[in-house]
């Protein structure tokens, strides 16, 4: 294998020493993800990156997205696990100002919003991808309806049965029933990978494969992860299991909110992944980390007084790129009227990391904890890597919460009562 993201803690002696403790329990856990023996297993499918996808459906979705590529946009319609890592994995690695393909409609019900992205589309030549188990929930079965509507009244039905895609249930619910009647291209959303961990499906591997990047690399190196942490047996060597340790330990010591941060501005969106992945996977029984994300620099000058100075009961996570991709130096001014020249000739990626740096030893000496997840650098290779560790590291933290990590009680309460209400 070659580079790998990796761990670096900083927590106290006393806090590392207890991670020891734990770590039976946790390769107790690693040998029932194997055997299949633990509670809640019909919900593995996912953590064997070889065998979620034959050969011939990576084919179909290839040519797929090869198909949806001529079209000037594609709207990717889905909620929560549906869209979070394909948007974060494409703010991460396309320019900050690009002229964007695909467009994610997935996420509220403001009219204006909707409004405003009907009024965009009305001249533009566009299909859809719609992501959804059942089809019942709300904010993108509207959002489906209207805009399948649109189309048509552009289009012939057989011209629109070209330009939808619907990832779904394979025999039932009614999103199903709807692609079969109109003639809509459809994929598989397994039966054994719960939503949160659906990224290695078509859920995630479709919208980024028409956004023209190399789906079948990016598994690759998913698989590159999973067999890293599969033979490492030393907790010590093996991020995910590490990570998952450090947080339990770390809210054993009534430290019950992370802060995911980062001074890369291209990983801000990956936080909002791993806040449903943790948040929904954890947060159940009376028990959470509850997860959090801040953006720095930027949040150095509104939460920085928070982390450093307000309650003791946080630690940070900190993502870190190592590697410099940009070079961008600061210039030289003859007259110096602005007073920077005692940094000219310095890169803009060095001040950065003197800021990450001094934030760190900040922190420290005011007691937060840090873990840093440190990444040789931004591309689809370790952005692979790294949605593998986080679901795997997810996986084994609920475990040693006992909870399980594939159901969602409190969501389903949501959606029950929304419902009651909307139909009173």
């Amino acid at each position: 294998m070659h580079k790998s993201i990796k761990l670096e803690l900083d927590m106290g002696d006393e806090l590392f020493s207890q991670l020891k403790t734990l770590e039976q329990e946790i390769l107790l856990q690693d040998e029932k993800l194997y055997k299949k023996t633990w509670a809640w297993n019909v919900f593995l499918g996912w953590y064997d990156v070889e065998n979620i996808l034959s050969q011939e459906e990576l084919q179909k979705i290839k040519a797929t997205a090869e198909y949806f590529q001529r079209f000037e946009k594609v709207i990717v319609i889905g909620i929560g696990g549906s869209y979070l890592w394909a948007k974060a994995l494409l703010e991460a690695l396309k320019p900050n100002f690009w002229d964007e393909k695909i467009i994610f409609a997935w996420f509220q019900l403001d009219s204006s919003y909707l409004k405003d992205l009907l009024k965009y589309l009305a001249k533009k030549d566009y299909g859809i991808v719609v992501i959804s188990k059942s089809g019942t929930t709300l904010e993108p079965a509207l959002t489906f309806r209207m805009l399948l509507q649109d189309l048509y009244s552009k289009y012939s039905k057989q011209e629109v049965s070209k330009r939808v895609v619907a990832i779904t249930d394979k025999n039932k619910w009614i999103l199903k029933d709807l692609a079969t009647k109109n003639g809509f291209e459809t994929f598989v959303i397994p039966d054994d990978v719960w939503w949160r961990y659906s990224v290695f499906t078509p859920v995630w591997l479709l919208p980024i494969a028409i956004a023209w990047y190399d789906i079948e690399k990016m598994l690759l190196w998913a698989k590159d992860m999973q067999q890293h942490i599969d033979e490492n047996k030393d907790i010590f060597k093996n991020p995910a299991y590490l990570y998952a340790g450090v947080r339990n330990i770390l809210l054993n010591n009534e430290k019950n909110i992370e802060i995911l941060a980062t001074f890369e501005k291209k990983l801000s969106f990956l936080s909002e992944w791993w806040k449903q992945l943790f948040g929904e996977s954890e947060g159940k029984d009376g028990k959470w980390i509850f997860p959090a994300s801040l953006n720095y620099s930027t949040d150095l000058h509104s939460m920085w007084q928070f982390v450093q100075d307000g309650s003791r009961n946080l630690f940070e996570t900190f993502l870190i790129v190592e590697n410099e991709s940009v070079k961008l130096e600061i210039p030289f001014l003859e007259n110096d009227e602005d007073n920077l020249n005692f940094i000219s000739g310095k890169t803009l990626k060095f001040i950065n990391h003197s800021a990450l740096n001094w934030t760190i030893q900040a922190h420290r000496e005011w007691w937060v904890p840090i873990i840093k997840i440190i990444i040789p650098e931004i591309n689809e290779y370790y952005l692979g890597q790294l949605l593998y560790f986080f679901q795997r590291a997810c996986w084994v933290s609920a475990y040693l919460l006992w909870v399980n990590p594939f159901n969602q009680p409190g969501v389903e309460s949501y959606k029950k009562y929304m419902m009651e209400c909307i139909k009173k």
